[in-house]
This record gives C-alpha cells, sequence and structure tokens, in this order.
C-alpha cells in the first residue's frame, strides 16, 4: 500500500470512527454554562463517560435504544434516551436545599467534637483505584443517633487513600436518603474537590464552615473518580486508590454502576482477610456544635 492509499484509508477510517460517536455538550438551563464533571451512564450496560471541563461527552450511537442517566452535584438526575441526544443536553439546578445552607453567628460556647466513625486499621486491606470502564461509584451511609444533638455539625472527614501519583483529585458528594434507603439528592449542592498526596494517607475534607447539620433520616459520603486525564490518569487507572475495610455485613456500604445504586457485593476471594466479607468505604467523621 502506498503512502497515498494509506492517507486516504486513514481518512475513511477516522470519519466513520467520528460519525458513529455521538458528541454533546450538558449545559445548565438557567446560566447557559457549560457542566464539567457530570457522570453519565447507560442503563444496564458497561458503559459510560463524564463530560470534560467544556461539559463536552462523546458515547457510542450503539447505544441508541437504551437510556442514559446524567448526575451532577447541584443538577436534578437527568435521563434520556441516547438516540434523544441533541448537540447539548440542558440539566436543571436543584432549587430545594436544605436547612443546612443556613448562616449560624460565631459562637463563644466551648467547641466540642465527637468521632462519629474510625478507620479501624485491623480491618483496612484493599486500595481500590477508579478504572474508565466501570466508573464507579461508593457510598457509605451514617445514621443519625441522639448522641449527635450536642454535636450535629459535620466538622471534618478523612478518607483513606493512596496514590501513585502527587496531587491526584477525586470528588465527594454528600448524599440524602430516599424512600428505598438509597443514595439521592444532596445536603450540599457543590462538588467537592479534594486533593490527595502521593503515597499512603488519611486525607482530611474539611466541613466546618458549611455549617452542615447531620440530617434526622441520615446521609451518605459517596467518592468518585475524576475520569479526566488532568486529574489522576495512571497506567489504566484513576488515582487516587481508596481504602477499603472489610466487615462482615453489607449494611450501610453501597455502589454505584451501570446507572443503578445497588447494595455492595460479597468478596469471593480465598484469602481469608477478604473472604465473605464486604468491602466499606475507610472513612472517618468528625462532628462539632
Amino acid at each position: 500500500m502506498t503512502s497515498k492509499n494509506f492517507i486516504i484509508l486513514f481518512i475513511i477510517l477516522f470519519t466513520n470512527f467520528l460519525y458513529s460517536q455521538i458528541n454533546s455538550t450538558v449545559i445548565d438551563s438557567i446560566s447557559q454554562d457549560p457542566i464539567p464533571h457530570v457522570n453519565i451512564w447507560v442503563i444496564d450496560q458497561d458503559v459510560s463517560t463524564m463530560t470534560n471541563l467544556q461539559g463536552i461527552f462523546s458515547l457510542p450511537k450503539t447505544y441508541g435504544n437504551k437510556t442514559m442517566v446524567l448526575s451532577a452535584v447541584g443538577y436534578v438526575t437527568k435521563k434520556i434516551y441516547v438516540d434523544k441526544i441533541g448537540d447539548s443536553i440542558l440539566m436543571t439546578p436543584q432549587m430545594e436545599y436544605l436547612e443546612e445552607a443556613t448562616v449560624f453567628a460565631p459562637s463563644k460556647k466551648k467547641k466540642l467534637f465527637k468521632l462519629a466513625s474510625i478507620i479501624d486499621r485491623s480491618k483496612l486491606g484493599a486500595y481500590l483505584p477508579g478504572f474508565k470502564k466501570s466508573r464507579a461509584m461508593f457510598a457509605k451511609y451514617y445514621h443519625y443517633n441522639e448522641d449527635y444533638q450536642k454535636t450535629p455539625f459535620l466538622n471534618e472527614i478523612k478518607i483513606a487513600t493512596n496514590s501513585e501519583i502527587k496531587d491526584a483529585k477525586f470528588n465527594v458528594r454528600l448524599f440524602t436518603v430516599n424512600k428505598n434507603g438509597e443514595p439521592e439528592g444532596y445536603i450540599y449542592p457543590k462538588n467537592i474537590i479534594v486533593t490527595a498526596k502521593k503515597g499512603k494517607h488519611k486525607t482530611k475534607i474539611g466541613l466546618s464552615t458549611l455549617n452542615l447539620k447531620i440530617p434526622k433520616e441520615g446521609f451518605f459520603i459517596a467518592i468518585e473518580w475524576l475520569y479526566l486525564k488532568e486529574d489522576g490518569y495512571y497506567w489504566d487507572s484513576y488515582q487516587p486508590e481508596m481504602g477499603f475495610m472489610q466487615l462482615e455485613t453489607d449494611t450501610g456500604s453501597w455502589h454505584y454502576r451501570y446507572g443503578r445504586w445497588v447494595k455492595i457485593w460479597k468478596n469471593r476471594g480465598e484469602h481469608k482477610h477478604y473472604k465473605d466479607k464486604y468491602n466499606h468505604l475507610a472513612l472517618e467523621l468528625v462532628l462539632s456544635n
């Protein structure tokens, strides 16, 4: 094959590839600004993507008769058939926020703290990265306890992380609970972008300035990797790796994949530390008054 014929063949193949892809931009329905970091799944299919910093995403046309779900912090979750996608998709801002948006005057009371959960190092085993194909989110449920009356505010979260690269970024979502006990809606209507240092650390996320109260129905802390090369791509995975504790119960641990929230699965490995146990995000939650 001559170089000229090769160039022609390449152009034809590349053009066919472009036309086999759906390209669209996700836009705020009010401000008309593009929305970055929107997670996109095709329901019940092993395909997903995320909008880049300009709100743009691509998806194969082969899923035209399937339903796509778009999820972003501060926006109403949207579902749309893939073959109905145009040049742009509008997402509606979540307008109904909880009382946690209230600003409180500084208090002269003594500062109180309460540790609502700990990272048990004896049960800390797996560190898992994000993978481009699965694009999973993991969430841990915190129920409300009467003991929290004196320290009802979210003060700090610590997450066990292990990063192969410097300053790997990930997102934290704070979900409310729907009638089925699943994560849905937000107690804070913005992304919480966190930077994890290289190596193993307890990565801290300060929440004290947000004045967020733990809801009476409880809430979820969820993590998601930012599936963008500029935000932590390393070999075939996305950084940082998140620490998981292996516990005897699946209660409170959730996994988002294929456009649905499901309870965490039971480990089937032969290693006694993991076998027949369930992965739970290694989190510490500190409350305050």
